[in-house]
């Protein structure tokens, strides 16, 4: 599934919006609303997340089996984590 969103004019604070993400992720209601603006049924297993975020970075969010609970936990410290991954950089 790919999911949508939009942290532009969002004036939740980051700790709200973990909360939120998390709750979103444990229950799989990523409908529109708040900040989620769009689903697409893609046939894969992963969560794939597009966010327009305040800071001006488009982020891309992956969550699957494996780091689901890191992103029910923090999804922004999952996806700084992917990045460092990305780019080659050592640590998790």
């Amino acid at each position: 599934m790919i999911v949508y969103m939009d942290r532009q004019w969002c004036s939740c604070w980051q700790a709200a919006c973990e909360a939120t993400f998390g709750w979103k992720l444990l229950y799989r209601d990523f409908g529109p609303g708040g900040c989620m603006v769009e689903t697409e049924e893609d046939g894969r297993p992963e969560l794939t997340f597009y966010i327009k975020d305040r800071d001006g970075v488009d982020k891309v969010l992956v969550v699957t089996e494996e780091n689901w609970a890191d992103a029910y936990d923090s999804w922004l410290l999952l996806w700084q984590r992917q990045e460092r991954e990305r780019a080659g950089l050592v640590g998790g």
